[in-house]
């Protein structure tokens, strides 16, 4: 039975009869392909070839003229008009070809410099062999607020005495009322001090000024 199946489907299949007709739907089927792409790629539009053109820089020489600016000439020397008086008749105008050069100062680099004749170190007042003294008082106006309050108090300034005497700055250092710190520093600004002295030259010096503020002064 096997036998025969085999030789059944040989039979079927005769190559020389069916290749013309394979051949035929081969051909068809690869017309049909090339109808196919031909529709499709009609539209695709082809340009000719350019070659690329080549971008040359071209540098180009800039001539910067530079501007001169002349230097202003300095203004001219004021003229100085000079009287000359003619000497009168019978008069001989006497020259003199002498120059007097004035003597120069001959000076050392190693030589420090002259100290300034005044000291301007302000000293503390236990620093001065003689401390200064208060010549003159002022009395420091009451406070008229303060007066209609009935307040009391006392400040103590602090000062700076001149070489001359005179206060040159004024402070406060401890006040038991602020109201009272204005009137006391503007009376002590105008008291007068005898100088201090340190090796017997005036010296500015500080000191401390106590201003009581009483209502039965």
């Amino acid at each position: 039975m096997e036998e025969k199946k085999k030789r059944v489907h040989i039979e079927e299949y005769d190559p020389m009869q069916d290749y013309p007709l394979d051949f035929q739907k081969g051909l068809a089927g690869a017309l049909l392909i090339m109808i196919i792409l031909f529709l499709s790629v009609r539209k695709v539009e082809v340009t000719p070839y350019h070659p690329k053109e080549e971008k040359s820089t071209y540098v180009e020489e800039i001539n910067l003229e530079v501007e001169k600016i002349e230097e202003v000439a300095p203004p001219p020397k004021p003229k100085i008009n000079v009287e000359v008086q003619e000497a009168e008749a019978g008069e001989e105008a006497e020259t003199t070809d002498e120059v007097d050069i004035a003597a120069t100062t001959d000076f050392n680099e190693l030589e420090a410099p002259p100290p300034p004749e005044t000291d301007t170190t302000v000293y503390e007042y236990y620093a001065v062999e003689i401390p200064p003294k208060p010549i003159k008082t002022v009395k420091p106006k009451y406070p008229e607020l303060a007066r209609k309050a009935g307040i009391e108090g006392q400040v103590f300034v602090q000062a700076i005495v001149g070489p001359d005497g005179r206060v040159k700055r004024a402070w406060v250092v401890k006040s038991t009322n602020n109201i009272f710190d204005a009137a006391a520093v503007e009376a002590v600004l105008q008291m007068v001090f005898s100088p201090a002295r340190q090796q017997d030259k005036p010296v500015s010096c500080k000191v401390i000024v106590p201003i009581r503020f009483t209502l039965n002064q």
